[in-house]
């Protein structure tokens, strides 16, 4: 994909985003590079003083976008977008996949990973589309939900759908870090 064709899909990734009706206006534009040389691109857009939605913009190499709405620290939410990112590298993400991550801040937490969820679950993010076309490709918002050891065990021994009853079950309130 070209350069201005990255640009124009990223663009409409941020009008999307921002026709939000939560979502405050304008947003905040990142980009993070690993030791590789590769890039990544964020965008954060506040909601209130305390939760931000956090998305990534592709650069051509996947069709996933993913997002969240957290009241976690953005620098930290988007490092671990790019995490996820370069995770695409080695394997294929896709829709109701978790994604185990492995790092100090997330265990503080109790937080063994990630599960990708349809953005239309959240209370924040329902407006947007799962799916959009944007010049013949087929694009994904994919709901970045954080999961703790313990729902990692339901998944894990009862599968993805047990996972699902437990969050309903107990009220899990995605927006939380």
């Amino acid at each position: 994909m070209k350069e201005e064709d990255i640009k124009r899909l990223n663009a409409k990734i941020i009008e999307m985003v921002l026709a939000i009706d939560l979502v405050e206006s304008e947003c905040d534009l990142f980009r993070l590079e690993d030791h590789f040389g590769t890039t990544y691109r964020q965008a954060v857009a506040k909601v209130d003083d305390e939760i931000s939605v956090v998305f990534s913009l592709p650069q051509g190499k996947t069709s996933n976008i993913y997002i969240l709405a957290s009241d976690g620290q953005t620098d930290l939410l988007r490092n671990i977008l790019a995490n996820i990112e370069e995770s695409e590298k080695e394997t294929n993400i896709a829709l109701g996949n978790l994604l185990l991550l492995n790092s100090e801040e997330l265990i503080k937490r109790d937080i063994c990973g990630v599960i990708f969820l349809p953005v239309d679950i959240s209370n924040v993010l329902d407006s947007l589309p799962n799916n959009f076309c944007f010049e013949n490709n087929e694009y994904k918002f994919l709901l970045v939900t954080f999961i703790t050891n313990e729902e990692h065990q339901v998944w894990k021994n009862k599968g993805h759908d047990a996972l699902m009853d437990y969050f309903t079950d107990n009220d899990k309130d995605l927006l939380l870090f």
